[in-house]
């Protein structure tokens, strides 16, 4: 796949998953000659050598859903497209990516299936109020990409762990080590139930 050049912008301690929403208020002024549909790419960042080391980072190709400034902040929400590549950045603030190829060539219906049981049952542990909801689009899902980047944007709330799935390009490892926090974020559930209910 061929290079392309876009807008970089980068977030700090948030992760921006393909198929998925961020909203988050900003007062950078590099979002003012930003507007809605445009494309750019978006990068986690936890300090400044993060940026100042950008190239061959994972980022996120991202469209601009909606932004808008109001009491000195940017209100800015993004949708993420795709996983790319850093290749080069310009002053920080312009950035030659390269679009990552995650072709599914067999599609891994065990994998798939221990994914969307294990995140039912911890829905049903959390009992959030978007539980119908989500258990629907967990079905509608068919892709291991997108039901692992799904899964993790709603249910993976540290930095860190979010950031490593996030990195993971083998969709496969991916889902095994979503399903490893799944099951640790379940045990947990469980036991804080066994003691208020013990």
């Amino acid at each position: 796949m061929g290079k392309e050049r876009l807008s970089i912008f980068y977030i700090y301690r948030k992760v921006l998953f393909p198929y998925c929403m961020i909203f988050f208020k900003t007062a950078s002024r590099h979002y003012k000659d930003v507007k809605k549909g445009d494309m750019i790419v978006v990068l986690s960042v936890r300090n400044i050598v993060d940026i100042l080391f950008a190239r061959k980072s994972i980022a996120t190709l991202s469209e601009v859903v909606n932004i808008k400034f109001e009491d000195n902040l940017y209100r800015v929400q993004l949708k993420g497209i795709a996983r790319v590549k850093v290749k080069k950045v310009y002053r920080l603030r312009a950035a030659d990516y390269e679009e990552i190829g995650q072709p599914e060539v067999l599609v891994n219906e065990k994998l798939i299936e221990d994914l969307r049981k294990k995140t039912q049952e911890l829905i049903f542990l959390i009992n959030v109020k978007e539980s119908d909801k989500l258990i629907h689009l967990l079905n509608f899902i068919s892709s291991l990409n997108q039901l692992t980047d799904f899964i993790s944007n709603y249910f993976i709330v540290k930095y860190s762990r979010r950031l490593a799935i996030f990195n993971e390009l083998d969709v496969e490892n991916r889902a095994r080590q979503l399903i490893k926090i799944l099951d640790s974020l379940i045990k947990r559930f469980r036991d804080k139930r066994g003691r208020v209910f013990g």
